[in-house]
C-alpha cells in the first residue's frame, strides 16, 4: 500500500496531545476544505487503484481470500 504512516505512529503522536481537543480532517491535499470527524475509527478492506487517492473499498466478507486487498483504519 502507499499510505506512509500506520496506527502506531498515530498512537505516538496522538499521545502527545490533550485529551479534549476535536478531531478534524482535511478533504483534499491542499488544506482548502476541513470538516470534524464524525465517527470512531473502523476496519475496512481497501485495494489501491491509482497511487495513494483512487482506494477501492469493500467488506470483509468480499475480500477475505484476495490479497490485493489489504486491512486498513477508516477515520470517518
Amino acid at each position: 500500500m502507499a499510505c506512509k504512516f500506520t496506527v502506531g505512529d498515530l498512537k505516538k503522536e496522538l499521545d502527545k496531545l490533550p485529551d479534549n481537543l476535536p478531531i478534524i480532517y482535511s478533504h483534499d491535499d491542499e488544506g482548502n476544505e476541513f470538516q470534524y470527524v464524525i465517527s470512531l475509527p473502523s476496519i475496512l478492506y481497501v485495494k489501491n487503484k491509482k497511487g495513494y487517492r483512487f482506494l477501492e473499498v469493500e467488506d470483509e466478507d468480499d475480500v477475505k481470500d484476495n490479497p490485493e486487498f489489504g486491512k486498513c483504519v477508516c477515520i470517518n
